[in-house]
């Protein structure tokens, strides 16, 4: 009987949300979703959210931030594309870029959404955006959020939820997708950082090392200054799995040299403000959390 109380009421809760957010106006075409799964103890809370923005005829879609699509995971990778001919670029948030993102998905997480069209007018917009989520794996991808001019069409359990994570997904999508995309250059330079990337899982301390900037071992207690930013778009390995980094170099010397050819003139960042480095005083990496780091990372 308990239970039996519990479902009506969390049915009586729905049918209300519906009732109380939507409205008479006329829907924009909106794909219609079916009723979203709601996430308990038992279940996991991993999610997709996908943003796409389309920044009007006088924009080209290279330059548009998430013209092709903007994908963002639980576990903080993230997506930019696919492109006309297939190009993605991949990556991961920050640690504390993820933590925002969660914070404005906890509220389109904690419970039942409309299944209807809710509006409301926005002070301005500069795009036409789509957002949708697959939230579980398993689940259909759902339309939550949709805006054409200053109208927005939501979803979440609230206009101020589905504003909220539309920001942030905005903020995201400037800082990660970055243009133009497709980008021959910033797809070589990204082949780079996830190769890298591979080089830096260990399981123990002395499983790491330092490397200058041409991939040489470099002894902690050396005293060198090692450039971790040489003002290029090609990211520099400073810290890796020794043994790893020992046994990939014909691979790393073939992504840097793609790279740089690829890139050529446009090997240099406009917004540099210089190289950047560290001074080694003798104080090895360390593995932490299954990654490389240098002690005051």
């Amino acid at each position: 009987m308990r239970n039996a109380i519990a479902i009506l009421a969390a049915l009586c809760a729905g049918s209300a949300l519906v009732g109380c957010n939507s409205n008479n106006s006329s829907p924009v075409n909106v794909p219609i979703v079916g009723p979203n799964p709601v996430v308990g103890p038992h279940q996991s809370l991993n999610w997709t959210l996908t943003l796409k923005s389309d920044c009007g005829e006088s924009a080209n879609t290279d330059n548009c931030v998430g013209g092709y699509g903007f994908t963002v995971n639980s576990d903080g990778t993230f997506q930019a594309g696919p492109g006309p001919n297939g190009q993605i670029r991949k990556g991961n948030l920050s640690p504390d870029d993820l933590n925002n993102l969660n914070t404005s998905m906890s509220a389109v997480l904690a419970g039942p959404r409309s299944q209807v069209d809710n509006h409301q007018t926005l002070d301005e917009s500069s795009t036409n955006d789509t957002v949708t989520v697959v939230q579980t794996e398993g689940s259909d991808e759902q339309t939550i959020i949709h805006t054409d001019g200053t109208d927005m069409v939501y979803r979440t359990q609230s206009f101020d939820t589905a504003k909220t994570l539309l920001s942030s997904l905005h903020d995201l999508a400037t800082k990660y997708y970055a243009l133009p995309f497709p980008d021959a250059c910033g797809d070589s330079a990204n082949a780079v950082a996830t190769l890298f990337s591979s080089l830096q899982t260990c399981t123990q301390d002395s499983d790491c090392g330092y490397f200058d900037s041409s991939m040489q071992p470099a002894d902690a207690s050396s005293n060198a200054s090692l450039t971790t930013d040489d003002s290029t778009k090609i990211p520099l390995l400073v810290v890796g799995n020794s043994k790893a980094v020992n046994a990939s170099m014909t691979k790393i010397n073939e992504a840097l040299d793609v790279a740089r050819t690829t890139c050529g003139n446009d090997l240099y960042r406009g917004d540099s403000t210089g190289t950047t480095s560290i001074q080694l005083t003798g104080a090895a990496p360390v593995c932490r959390q299954g990654v490389c780091k240098a002690p005051n990372q």
